[in-house]
């Protein structure tokens, strides 16, 4: 799959898994809004949201408030909450 992305493509999606990891939670939620799929992967297979989930609780807003604000009940439920 990396092989059909381009050296920037890759670059912003490493940068948005970043955005995950560094809990920039509020930047993060922009990109979403502006069209970022939230199912995007890694090459882990896990998506920004469970990359997010990592720590659900970290970041402002947190993965879990993120989840809630997008009306994610899945999302809510790999976190382990509901």
């Amino acid at each position: 799959m990396t092989d059909d992305l381009d050296a920037e493509t890759l670059a912003f999606a490493h940068r948005m898994f970043d955005l995950t990891r560094g809990g920039a939670t509020e930047e993060l939620a922009e990109y979403v809004d502006a069209g970022l799929p939230v199912n995007m992967t890694n090459d882990k297979g896990d998506t920004l949201l469970l990359d997010a989930g990592a720590d659900p609780d970290h970041g402002n807003p947190s993965a879990v408030e993120t989840a809630h604000f997008f009306d994610l009940p899945e999302m809510l439920a790999a976190l382990g909450r509901s």
